[in-house]
């Protein structure tokens, strides 16, 4: 079955967040993230659209489910990259307000208001790597289903689980969970934490940091020390997430 044009247009208005919003569902792009997809959220999937040498070895994996018909021209209307390849998927948004519940035994993040693509993505895939299984997003935070974030976690975003809820109502679920802040240079050195210490680390926006509201409310404000040099002013906020992660969590 070749594609229509009703489809074309929503494929280009997902390219929007009030569409995806609005249909809830969001496009997944490329042989990598569409098989992410399929592996760990088959069920999630409504159609996925194809060039025909693509469409092979879909069927050849043994993918049984909705397959359009695409062509290179029509292809590059719809894509979100510089080169569109071979493949884009339609799958289901997630509710991603429900408010989850968080192990006490265990790491999680809450990101305040990060505003770059590359970054939330990047933290998506720190999460994955260290095992952590939920990352929880303030209102104001970059959405993670636009193409750029999707790109960025490589597929990570199919085994962390992402949230959008405000600290107060996930506090008010988790209250003995513990929260750590990673501020600039004025709180508690990472290094001398110990190892394995469990709870809410806050990764606050790029270029103002946690808000003084949520500061207020933290148990803990901790830092990164930084070496007697003039370089650096500051750490990119998915880099100091990695560092503090690797300290916080050890084999």
């Amino acid at each position: 079955m070749a594609i229509s044009n009703a489809q074309l247009k929503l494929l280009q208005s997902l390219k929007l967040k009030k569409f995806r919003q609005k249909y809830g569902k969001y496009v997944v792009e490329g042989p990598k993230m569409v098989e992410e997809l399929i592996s760990n959220k088959s069920n999630s999937v409504h159609t996925i659209y194809t060039t025909l040498s693509y469409k092979d070895k879909l069927l050849a994996k043994g993918y049984i489910g909705s397959i359009v018909e695409i062509n290179d021209k029509d292809l590059k209307k719809v894509s979100a990259l510089k080169t569109p390849n071979q493949v884009v998927a339609v799958a289901e948004l997630p509710d991603l307000e429900n408010v989850p519940s968080l192990s006490v035994e265990k790491v999680s993040l809450f990101l305040d208001r990060i505003q770059d693509p590359g970054n939330l993505g990047t933290i998506i895939r720190i999460a994955d790597w260290f095992g952590i299984k939920n990352v929880v997003c303030a209102p104001g935070t970059v959405d993670v289903y636009s193409s750029k974030v999707i790109q960025s976690t490589m597929g990570a975003i199919y085994r962390v689980e992402v949230s959008y809820v405000d600290y107060e109502k996930l506090m008010a679920k988790n209250g003995a969970l513990k929260s750590f802040g990673a501020v600039l240079d004025s709180g508690q050195s990472i290094y001398d934490l110990g190892e394995d210490v469990p709870g809410l680390l806050v990764i606050g926006n790029e270029s103002q940091g946690i808000s003084p509201a949520l500061k207020s409310q933290l148990d803990h404000q901790i830092s990164i020390p930084r070496m007697d040099t003039k370089g650096a002013e500051s750490l990119n906020a998915a880099v100091a997430c990695g560092i503090i992660c690797g300290q916080l969590i050890r084999p």
